[in-house]
């Protein structure tokens, strides 16, 4: 039996790498804050991505990757599974 899909909206592949800053860090310098991340894959409402930082559920973070929707330059982690000591799996929802 298939599994019925339950996302609002399709997901597509883009593996790509991005850089991303934390809240906190938003206002510093984008060179000195900036960290990077490798996209899973990216919908309207969010993205999976990998990062080499530990992040927290709930935290904002800001995205810069010009191909992205203006409404998902800033997201929230949703979830966080952590793969390895410095290796983390990551689900963003966008700011709407």
């Amino acid at each position: 039996m298939l599994k019925q899909e339950r996302r609002k909206y399709p997901r597509d592949i883009v593996v790509t790498t991005i850089d991303y800053a934390f809240s906190e860090s938003i206002h510093e310098e984008v060179h000195e804050a900036a960290k990077r991340a490798v996209t899973v894959n990216v919908s309207n409402s969010g993205l999976c991505l990998y990062l080499f930082s530990p992040v927290r559920e709930g935290q904002e973070i800001k995205l810069y990757a010009s191909f992205f929707p203006e409404h998902c330059k800033c997201a929230t982690v949703r979830w966080v599974k952590k793969i390895s000591s410095d290796l983390f799996k990551v689900g963003l929802m966008c700011k709407e």
